[in-house]
């Protein structure tokens, strides 16, 4: 949307002294009609003026308290604010101005289109973050190095900021947030993000997305670094399919190498009642499914875990997945890596410096000494993988014991093609009795030493070798 007024999103990024005062960069492309003039003004520079009808405000400092608050630019009103309390240290044009404490109560921008209760923050680097501005725009469009926009982030500081009672709406959409906060953001890390009772509507879509709340720990500009995660109630209805997450909890774990690097230690996901049904308007494919199915959803469990272990110059590196659902369908993932300590080392060097600057050949030679040691995966198909067949059958005008045919002699075809261990006899008789029964099919590859990344550049010249080294099994058990 073009606008010729100015928006809150436009005064904060080119003067950034006034974050605190328009909601701390909600970054809105709306304006809101101009009021009835000020009794005080305070000028802040580029144009920028705060206007208030009642109380004081120290013109050098702008600490104290005001009634019927409003920033212009020019005679333009960007944002309007009821209630403003300041404590701040500093003038208002040192490098160092921060806002100790704000409380800013029933605060409007746009068009009557978007309103917050309240914002309250402390410790806002107000200086810090006007240079950080002034920096950016001194690139003059050009694009940032990741070095240098990791050293900017490096530099702030905050304590926390939480807004309260947001709501916005625009062209059919609406968002309604009961509570968010930032805190604890330093050395480019941000202690804690969190949102309680979100919504977003979306009538265009149409879409309604709806969050109990959600809090996101230690999160860092360094890759290296994980975050935490804890997520509850999350709804997002549409017209083909709803999907329903009651709970997904993240937990990490980092460590330190001798040399200082970091490296995710452990980490663990958990998302439990994963649910999925049919949205308000699915398509008639989709509800047959369902329908096939005999449940009106389905309900799945998902558990991943990752371990990293430094074993003498190595990381041992062991990740699972399991996804199971109310049906008895089920996946089940196993992976194990070694990956050099040197190599992970270097990884680090790229993470923390322009990835430009990684020489590639020290970055291929990363990558190729990273050893595979094991893996394996279960595929367990029961009233899923039924339903499924079921829908293909009926869209190819087909029984399903028909469907399970077709795919089989087209599978088979396929596998007469690969170059398979000893001519691949005992792997089509799996893959065709999964297909024809369902029951679980199980992958292992169990090399009789760890592999090298380089192994694997040979398999496109040499499938056989690999498939030799790899000492593939693959198994059929038949459904219960």
């Amino acid at each position: 949307m073009i606008d010729s007024q100015p928006s809150i999103h436009r005064v904060f990024f080119a003067r950034p002294q006034l974050a605190a005062l328009a909601l701390l960069a909600m970054a809105l492309f709306v304006t809101v009609p101009t009021q009835t003039r000020a009794d005080q003004f305070i000028g802040l520079g580029d144009g920028v003026v705060l206007a208030y009808e009642a109380g004081s405000l120290d013109p050098v400092t702008l600490a104290g308290s005001a009634d019927g608050v409003r920033i212009l630019v020019g005679n333009d009103p960007v944002a309007t604010i009821a209630r403003l309390t300041l404590a701040t240290r500093g003038a208002l044009s040192d490098a160092d101005f921060t806002i100790a404490d704000l409380d800013a109560r029933d605060i409007a921008t746009g068009e009557g289109n978007v309103h917050v209760d309240e914002v309250t923050a402390h410790d806002v680097p107000i200086g810090t973050l006007r240079a950080f501005a002034e920096k950016m725009d001194a690139l003059d469009g050009a694009e940032p190095e990741p070095a240098f926009i990791i050293g900017l982030l490096n530099q702030i500081t905050l304590g926390a900021v939480t807004v309260r009672g947001f709501s916005a709406s625009e062209d059919g959409a609406e968002v309604k947030i009961a509570r968010a906060s930032l805190r604890d953001v330093a050395g480019g890390r941000i202690g804690e993000i969190e949102i309680e009772n979100g919504s977003l509507t979306d009538k265009g879509e149409p879409v309604y997305i709806s969050l109990g709340s959600v809090r996101v720990t230690n999160l860092s500009v360094d890759p290296r670094v994980l975050a935490g995660l804890e997520m509850s109630r999350l709804s997002v209805v549409g017209d083909d399919v709803n999907i329903v997450v009651a709970e997904a909890r993240a937990v990490p774990e980092n460590g330190l190498l001798s040399d200082g690097s970091p490296y995710p230690a452990r980490s663990s996901l958990t998302i439990k009642d994963i649910v999925l049904q049919p949205g308000l308007k699915p398509e008639e494919e989709l509800t047959r499914f369902f329908r096939d199915l005999g449940d009106s959803s389905v309900r799945l469990q998902l558990d991943a875990l990752t371990t990293v272990e430094p074993q003498g110059n190595q990381l041992d590196v062991r990740s699972s997945l399991n996804v199971n659902a109310q049906t008895g369908d089920a996946v089940a993932l196993a992976t194990h890596w070694q990956v050099p300590i040197v190599s992970w080392q270097l990884f680090s060097e790229l993470m923390t410096k322009d990835p430009a600057t990684m020489d590639p050949e020290s970055l291929m030679q990363m990558v190729v000494n990273i050893a595979f040691v094991e893996a394996s995966l279960d595929v367990t198909a029961a009233g899923l993988g039924d339903a499924v067949i079921a829908t293909a059958a009926r869209d190819e005008g087909l029984q399903p014991a028909d469907m399970r045919q077709q795919i089989s002699d087209d599978v088979e075809g396929a596998l007469l093609s690969l170059p398979l261990p000893d001519g691949g006899a005992v792997f089509r008789d799996a893959i065709l009795g999964f297909i024809a029964r369902s029951g679980t099919l199980s992958l292992r590859l169990n090399p009789a030493y760890p592999l090298p990344i380089s192994t694997f550049m040979v398999a496109p010249k040499q499938p056989q070798v690999v498939l030799d080294k790899l000492n593939v099994t693959l198994t059929h058990r038949p459904r219960e």
